[in-house]
């Protein structure tokens, strides 16, 4: 029953349901788990392994924990933000879940200051450009709407942290986000 209802998706893109495989379902458990404790952690996927399916299921868990208020899946490229969001879109066809892209940095502040619990799928250039926006504070109208966005309980899923989240960029993160 629970890997029916709990450890399978539906692919609208290529019309089949799809039952995650033993490993997936240990790193979705784990990060529950240690979402519980609010810890950081890794998933450690190859190539083909289905990281992105992982990384859907583990995004729509996080978004069931009430203290959250978005999920944000950063990325370090274009391509891979086009990608994962059509992905995303294709699995959350029929999951109760909104996947929100964004193709600028303005639609990143729009999706992060909506009411709507979603998946922001977004680059960690576009994040970095609103962080620095944010630092300066630029305009009253602004300030509102940024200081909407810092008190927002968010959770972080990085495809490639290696490349996208240096230890300094988390740092960064940390002063700006609550987890």
């Amino acid at each position: 029953h629970r890997m029916v209802t709990q450890y399978s998706i539906t692919d609208r893109d290529k019309k089949a349901l799809i039952l995650l495989r033993p490993y997936q379902i240990h790193a979705i458990e784990a990060v529950k788990e240690a979402s519980k404790h609010q810890a950081s952690g890794f998933v450690w996927h190859t190539t083909g392994s289905g990281k992105t399916l992982t990384s859907y299921k583990v995004a729509c868990n996080l978004l069931q924990i009430p203290s959250i208020d978005k999920t944000i899946f950063i990325v370090d490229r274009v391509d891979l933000n086009q990608q994962t969001t059509e992905s995303f879109a294709s699995y959350a066809e029929f999951d109760p879940i909104s996947i929100d892209e964004t193709d600028n940095v303005n639609d990143l502040v729009k999706r992060l200051a909506s009411d709507d619990r979603t998946v922001v799928v977004t680059t960690i250039q576009k994040l970095n450009h609103l962080m620095n926006r944010m630092a300066e504070d630029a305009t009253e109208r602004l300030t509102k709407t940024y200081e909407k966005i810092k008190k927002l309980k968010v959770a972080f899923i990085v495809d490639e942290c290696h490349r996208a989240v240096t230890p300094q960029k988390k740092k960064e993160l940390d002063q700006i986000f609550r987890y």
